[in-house]
């Protein structure tokens, strides 16, 4: 008897000794401290070897219907675990959230309930930022990641969740949450479901399907029941575009910037500078020059550059709620491109991620494939960008200048017969409209031409031919012609909607 005791004391040793270092290092591991507490929060009261529980908070100042949520981590983690929506993974450090019948009306504040899973016998992965619907409002202002692998699809795992997602259930802790977010939106569809009914039984298909589509205040939402394509080219502003001076972006929301790392080692906001203009597109797409992206015609590493829209000042380290920053997924440059002689200049970068319409950020059109009439066709077009003014001082800020279209025999007669070598059947060439107080050397920015109140991509620009003035306002410009490169332009642009 005293031996069938001995041996259940033993038999019980190595249980009590996994115990005693599972406690052990529970009680070694460094006390988490959240980045942002007004938006995120730890929550310590569920304690759990390998698992940490937390809260993010969410509002917004318009409603929103959609949720995409982006969670960053500082280390290797097993799995992201929550009870809202389905989860993708990028890597061992990026986790995304989406949910597309997710609705959050103006001052109210949803919390959304997560836990990250990791090896016990490693540092607990710690939170250091969170991406709402394409803007951060947690962590630094920015942080680029070159791990680029596809995204693995997990679903929704509604088992061992901590709590059932819900607004928060007292006035007392929405007050808590002093900071709010301009999330900007774009469309007014989609049902806003009951926020009482539940969903344990649903099909993945039936409670993550349907459009991705946002809701705007009536003030400045004019986007009710159309498609992204019926939408394009237009301008939102309650005041006038004014043709040479500072604007914001609403004045002409699809010029966005194209920014290059100067570090292959660090990857903060600070590390990139301006690098060239594009034109958006698409949800996804951005048009701008081959040069642009291109050394000696080799590709450079996407990794290292940058999408940004909603933006109207050149300085890359002042950010706000309307600006949106998009990584890259893929760089198209035309097959045919020559970055000696310039010769289709044409480059199309896809981001990542869909970029968010809003106000202050919409796609051009492009240009149609029909010839348009000749009396809806205007020879002069408006060019956004940053440059200089006649003086050669640098504009920091988003202006327009007009420029007109000139025959192939003007532009030559204008400058020596080198200019010969760089115009083809398709390039066009243009010039300053008489008395423009600015000049642009945003190499890939677009030139629109108005047609019927929507604004088209006639051109990119690829540079100016002034090689007797380093800032001329009176030299010429020469555009690669969109029409032009249509067929291969409709090839790799798509998600219109």
């Amino acid at each position: 008897m005293a031996f069938i005791n001995i041996i259940s004391i033993n038999s019980c040793i190595p249980s009590l000794l996994l115990i005693l270092l599972v406690s052990a290092q529970t009680k070694t591991q460094p006390a988490l401290v959240s980045p942002c507490p007004s938006v995120f929060e730890y929550d310590t009261s569920i304690q759990h070897p390998g698992r940490w529980y937390g809260v993010i908070k969410l509002s917004s100042d318009y409603t929103i219907h959609s949720l995409w949520l982006n969670i960053h981590l500082d280390n290797y983690s097993e799995a992201l675990k929550n009870c809202l929506g389905s989860v993708t993974q990028e890597n061992k450090y990026k986790f995304m959230i989406n949910r597309t019948d997710f609705v959050i009306h103006p001052g109210e504040v949803k919390k959304v309930q997560i836990y990250v899973e990791y090896n016990i016998t490693s540092s607990p992965p710690k939170m250091i930022g969170i991406v709402f619907n394409g803007r951060r409002i947690c962590g630094p202002s920015f942080v680029l990641s070159l791990l680029h692998s596809d995204y693995r699809y997990h679903g929704t795992d509604m088992r061992g969740c901590p709590y059932r997602p819900s607004a928060l259930p007292s006035s007392e802790e929405e007050a808590s949450s002093n900071r709010t977010y301009n999330i900007q939106s774009t469309t007014d569809s989609g049902v806003v479901p009951n926020p009482t009914n539940k969903t344990e039984n649903k099909d993945v298909d039936d409670l993550f399907g349907g459009p991705v589509s946002f809701v705007l205040p009536d003030t400045v939402n004019n986007f009710h029941n159309k498609s992204e394509r019926s939408r394009c080219g237009r301008i939102y502003a309650k005041s006038p575009l004014v043709i040479g001076e500072a604007i914001e972006t609403i004045h002409w929301p699809w010029q966005v910037l194209i920014l290059r790392s100067i570090s292959a080692h660090t990857y903060h906001m600070t590390d990139f500078k301006y690098r060239c203009s594009g034109t958006l597109v698409s949800t996804r797409h951005v048009i701008t020059a081959a040069h642009c992206l291109t050394a000696r015609g080799q590709l450079i590493e996407r990794d290292l550059q940058l999408i940004v829209a909603g933006r109207h000042h050149l300085h890359v380290q002042l950010v706000n709620e309307k600006h949106i920053f998009a990584e890259i997924k893929d760089i198209k440059i035309h097959p045919e491109f020559d970055y000696q002689t310039f010769r289709n200049d044409l480059s199309i970068v896809e981001a990542v991620d869909r970029i968010k319409y809003s106000s202050w950020v919409q796609p051009a059109c492009l240009w149609p494939q029909t010839p348009v009439p000749e009396k809806h066709r205007a020879k002069t077009g408006v060019v956004g960008g940053w440059g200089f003014d006649k003086s050669g001082e640098p504009n920091e800020l988003l202006t327009t200048i007009e420029m007109s279209e000139v025959g192939t025999q003007s532009c030559l007669q204008a400058h020596d017969a080198s200019l010969a070598n760089y115009l083809t059947d398709k390039v066009y060439c243009a010039k300053y409209v008489n008395g423009t107080s600015n000049c642009h050397n945003d190499s890939g920015g677009g030139m629109m031409v108005r047609v019927k109140n929507k604004w088209y991509l006639r051109g990119v620009l690829s540079f100016y031919y002034s090689p007797e003035l380093q800032h001329a306002c009176q030299s010429h410009a020469l555009f690669t012609d969109v029409a032009k490169h249509l067929p291969w332009i409709k090839q790799h642009v798509y998600d219109f909607l």
